[in-house]
């Protein structure tokens, strides 16, 4: 018997519209989504607020003047103050265009650029009023923060005399670190002074610790070792006051070595369970313990271990630990050979 074949139901016109109508969507949200955001495929992008009473305007927000075309935007115009060194080559630190348009497709379109060099007597006053420690500076308005995109970048900015600063790898460093009263290994006034910043509960900063110390036996009478604190959380600057505590008992690096050794187990505890813990230990370190937990628990030297985070986030540092040699920078992934080849140039230049 012959098999009767089945006739193809056709698509109803209410399908085929369906159908069109998905595939005129798809092909907008791909042209809105080329390259990142369809605005910047625009030939420009500026703020409409700038440029009321235009001479033709287009379909829907777009406006269109001596033939090019431009696109509102709910941001306001940030003002945006770039100081550099002018004689900075061939790192990508050394990359303002680079910089700019990063922040132009993360941040907002509509920045409004200004770039000086830090040579400029104006920039130089800039530099000074808002403590700047290193090149290139990207200085924001107050009205970053209006930014759509900036509650997504605010930890990359850091607030400084009502002006925002860009926290960026450094090119340039115009400061030295602040070295007083900071704990340290060798003799004040050596030819090198070595700066480590990181923490008690810093993964990566146990074995850095140790390479510093290496360094420090090797060269005793020419390198100075200084331990700064680096922290990003409650956690850490309490165990950094941990350590100025036990310093006033003469303990500090005894508990820093005792706290790193310690660290899987503390890193699983809470706020007040690490205080705790952090007491018993110094208990048995033979510190006073009545004295170490006033000390603690009263948070007099909260603001000095902020004030050192303050400083690392001025630097442009991102990640504990960093070392600091001469205005060089070293990270966890330089290795000690790394750095004893620089100190030795170093030294055989200071000769």
């Amino acid at each position: 018997m012959a098999k009767k074949s089945k006739k193809t139901k056709k698509p109803s016109s209410f399908w085929k519209l369906t159908t069109l109508l998905f595939f005129l969507l798809f092909v907008v949200m791909g042209l809105y989504h080329f390259d990142g955001n369809f605005n910047q495929n625009l030939n420009n992008v500026f703020n409409l607020e700038t440029y009321v009473g235009l001479d033709e305007e287009l379909p829907g927000d777009m406006i269109k003047r001596d033939g090019q075309i431009y696109v509102p935007y709910d941001d306001p115009v940030v003002d945006v103050t770039v100081i550099r060194d002018p004689k900075c080559k061939g790192s990508v630190n050394c990359d303002i265009d680079r910089f700019i348009s990063i922040l132009k497709r993360d941040l907002t379109p509509v920045l409004n650029v200004e770039i000086k060099n830090y040579t400029d007597q104006d920039a130089r006053q800039m530099l000074k009023d808002l403590d700047v420690k290193v090149l290139p500076a990207f200085i924001f308005e107050q009205n970053v923060r209006d930014v759509q995109n900036y509650k997504y970048l605010a930890k990359f900015f850091r607030e400084v005399n009502d002006k925002y600063m860009l926290i960026v790898e450094a090119s340039k460093y115009l400061t030295p670190p602040e070295l007083e009263n900071v704990y340290y290994k060798g003799s004040e006034g050596e030819k090198i002074n070595l700066v480590w910043y990181g923490n008690p509960l810093c993964k990566t900063c146990n074995a850095s610790m140790d390479l510093t110390g290496k360094i420090a036996s090797e060269y005793v009478n020419e390198v100075a070792v200084f331990y700064k604190y680096f922290v990003e959380s409650d956690k850490e600057i309490l165990s950094a006051a941990a350590l100025e505590c036990a310093g006033e008992q003469d303990r500090y690096f005894e508990l820093y070595n005792l706290l790193f050794e310690k660290q899987n187990e503390l890193l699983f505890l809470n706020y007040n369970e690490l205080g705790t813990k952090i007491t018993t230990l110094a208990s048995e370190l033979l510190l006073d313990n009545e004295k170490f937990s006033t000390c603690l628990s009263s948070e007099k030297y909260s603001d000095k271990v902020l004030s050192q985070k303050d400083e690392a986030d001025a630097y442009g540092f991102n990640k504990a630990p960093v070392i600091l040699i001469n205005n060089k920078k070293f990270t966890s992934e330089n290795s000690y050979d790394d750095i004893k080849t620089y100190i030795d140039e170093e030294l055989s230049v200071a000769k």
